[in-house]
């Protein structure tokens, strides 16, 4: 029996609410600081020139980014200024992925320039940093939508109603047909085979697989005959958001360039916010689902050999959870996971490993590989994540773990995860080309711009 059958499938449980272990770093920028002393009243400065400069730096793109002080250990950093126009806002909330604290709001409201439609808020991040974010402005006389509710829930639904930001053309899908705004500082990094949406995509072809769900399978630059039956499947969670980020495309680039090894990819429908949380919750069963139900049933649509160093998952947040939870309660039908900001909340994967430790010494293990990543802004998660780290590198099991600069964000992910998927599969180009080197930082060798945390040798 396995730990998670202790507990009732579907049961939701949510992820603690922990107060953010260091304030976030607000910080003004020399041109706003400049523009606030020059628009005040009684200040010589010309206002009509200022004007005309807080003007230009809006046609330029925004967020505006300066120069700041080195960080404590010498790195650089950049002031950000989100600006946004509006004449008939009351108050404007700025949302930014996980520097947005939703028990203090109050934080993330912006402050207009005197005299001007222009609204403003800064922060002072390190280089490497990357975020999704929008704007959610009060017209003049309404209350402010996350006024009306007190609870947790309400209040995200509140936050999940802000609009993009109309000067930056980089943006984010999200869940619910949303899309958010991206900012990326200059050593951030991004993929060589970068997943963004396309727009002559052609319309998926979605299929009816085993127990009422829905796919989408992709063979990318497999060719038919009997390389098509070796070639590697990547089951990938909530496929339909990653069809509509644009992940088919950035993996056909990857097998294109001989990076990354000709593959199956198999986008598992998450069938909603309900049906994701009952399967991939740790207690639903859908690692069974995926060795007994839905590979074979791939495997008879596309003629593939299904051995466990072949077939590997990928998945965030609870899909992360499952992918890793796949590997380790089912490791006779897969042995590679991808799992990015993983919902280690929840501890089912360690009490996994402990059985498996406990009952074999682990041996289960010995072809595993996992690539496992974790935002450092996700205060939640790093410590779970870090710990279950060396709880791996006691098993025979490969790991790859690394930290990257930014939160609980598609706008991340979306760079992390074809690398990731060529450090499993890696094409005659590969593993080499998987690696991106950050501007500005010669020699770095990480899958972007991040935080190696350790590494085991690749599966014998």
């Amino acid at each position: 029996m396995s730990p998670a059958s202790a507990h009732e499938p579907g049961a939701r449980r949510r992820p603690p609410k922990l107060p953010r272990p260091e304030p976030v770093p607000l910080a003004d920028g020399p041109s706003v600081l400049a523009w606030e002393r020059a628009l005040t009243p009684g200040s010589p400065a010309e206002g009509e020139t200022v004007r005309r400069a807080i003007a230009e730096a809006l046609r330029a793109g925004t967020p505006l980014r300066e120069t700041g002080p080195a960080g404590v250990d010498g790195s650089r950093c950049e002031y950000v200024t989100f600006l946004y126009e509006d004449a008939h806002a009351d108050e404007v909330l700025l949302f930014v992925n996980r520097l947005t604290d939703e028990s203090r709001l109050q934080d993330s409201l912006m402050r207009r320039l005197p005299g001007t439609d222009v609204w403003h808020l800064g922060y002072l991040m390190a280089a490497t940093w990357r975020a999704s974010y929008c704007f959610l402005p009060v017209p003049q006389g309404r209350p402010a939508p996350w006024s009306a509710v007190s609870d947790q829930v309400g209040v995200r639904a509140a936050l999940d109603r802000g609009v993009p930001d109309p000067r930056n053309p980089e943006r984010c899908p999200a869940r619910g047909g949303r899309e958010l705004s991206v900012v990326s500082l200059a050593e951030a990094g991004v993929s060589p085979w970068p997943v963004r949406p396309d727009p002559e995509a052609p319309v998926p072809q979605w299929l009816s697989a085993p127990a009422d769900h829905r796919v989408l399978v992709e063979s990318c630059g497999v060719a038919p005959g009997e390389g098509a039956s070796t070639a590697p499947v990547v089951v990938l969670f909530d496929g339909e958001v990653w069809w509509e980020q644009g992940v088919v495309g950035a993996v056909r680039a990857a097998v294109a360039a001989g990076a990354l090894a000709p593959v199956h990819l198999v986008l598992l429908d998450s069938g909603g916010t309900r049906k994701r949380w009952v399967e991939l919750d740790g207690t639903g069963g859908i690692e069974d689902y995926l060795a007994d139900e839905l590979l074979p049933w791939v495997a008879q649509r596309a003629g593939v050999c299904l051995e466990p160093q072949r077939v590997a998952t990928a998945g965030q947040s609870l899909g992360g959870l499952s992918a890793i939870l796949c590997t380790l309660r089912r490791p006779d039908a897969v042995a590679g996971a991808v799992a990015q900001s993983s919902s280690l909340w929840q501890p089912y994967p360690e009490d996994e490993l402990r059985a498996l430790v406990e009952a074999d010494g682990a041996r289960a293990l010995e072809r595993t590989r996992i690539v496992m990543e974790v935002g450092e802004q996700e205060w939640v998660l790093t410590g779970p994540h870090d710990h279950f780290a060396e709880q791996l590198r006691q098993t025979p099991a490969s790991l790859r773990y690394r930290r990257f600069n930014g939160g609980h964000d598609y706008a991340c992910w979306r760079e992390g995860l074809v690398p990731a998927l060529v450090e499993l599969f890696p094409g005659p180009h590969g593993p080499d080309h998987a690696a991106t080197t950050p501007p500005g930082r010669p020699g770095t060798a990480v899958s972007r711009a991040s935080t190696p945390v350790g590494d085991l040798p690749r599966t014998r």
